[in-house]
């Protein structure tokens, strides 16, 4: 959904913290479904599901939480082919 002629078009995904839990902060475009995943070890290749993400009509900001959250976790976001 994202324009690559447009330097204001692009996937954004921010991170919140607070103690003991984080929040996944996705901005989602129309009609677009995406997973959210994470992993403690980028060397071990294996991702986890967090969340989906499903399509809607409208852009929107999306909150994701990880209530597992641990110190040094990453984040992907997957866009899903309809």
């Amino acid at each position: 959904g994202t324009d690559a002629q447009n330097a204001a078009s692009y996937l954004k995904v921010e991170q919140a913290t607070t103690p003991g839990t984080a929040t996944v902060i996705v901005a989602a475009v129309a009609g677009k479904s995406y997973l959210v995943q994470y992993t403690d070890d980028l060397t071990a290749g294996q991702w986890y599901r967090l969340a989906s993400v499903v399509a809607k009509t409208t852009d929107r900001v999306e909150q994701v939480p990880d209530l597992q959250w641990t110190e040094g976790r990453f984040y992907r976001i997957v866009l899903l082919l309809e």
